[in-house]
């Protein structure tokens, strides 16, 4: 009796020590190929800052009065972009508030303001921020207020 519950007790151990490495190996996996897409990833997101920037650039009426078909298209492009980095768990993101948030925002340039109260307060934002459930692949990029006393 004591061998077979010798036996019982090191099945149960060797089980959960095999559910544990198969749990370790999946984790494995999905890191190696989430760290394997970064590249492409964030080449994707740079295609999409083109395809936004192009949309903007040719935005406006054509002179009947209908929107011109080329900032559309690309529009659209824009738009299945987004879509495409969704299925792979890359949401775009805003950060709301006027404050500056460093984590989530990169600066890429001052403005001077003699107001203390703007300081480190967003002046305008510029392309959009990516991530994914556990890491920033792109911040938002925005335009901070630096106080500069007599500016």
């Amino acid at each position: 009796m004591r061998l077979f519950e010798s036996r019982l007790r090191s099945d149960e151990n060797q089980a959960k020590a095999l559910e544990l490495l198969h749990d370790q190996l999946q984790d494995y996996k999905a890191n190696f190929i989430r760290q394997a897409m970064l590249p492409l990833l964030r080449d994707v997101i740079d295609f999409h800052d083109f395809a936004a920037e192009e949309s903007k650039r040719t935005n406006g009426s054509t002179e009947d009065g209908s929107v011109d078909p080329q900032s559309k298209a690309f529009d659209h492009l824009r738009q299945r972009i987004v879509d495409v980095l969704e299925k792979y768990d890359v949401e775009a993101y805003r950060i709301p508030g006027p404050e500056f948030d460093r984590r989530a925002q990169h600066c890429v340039r001052t403005l001077p303001t003699n107001d203390e109260s703007d300081d480190k307060k967003v002046a305008s934002i510029g392309p959009i921020g990516f991530r994914n459930s556990d890491s920033i692949l792109r911040k938002e990029q925005v335009i901070v207020f630096k106080y500069a006393p007599g500016s």
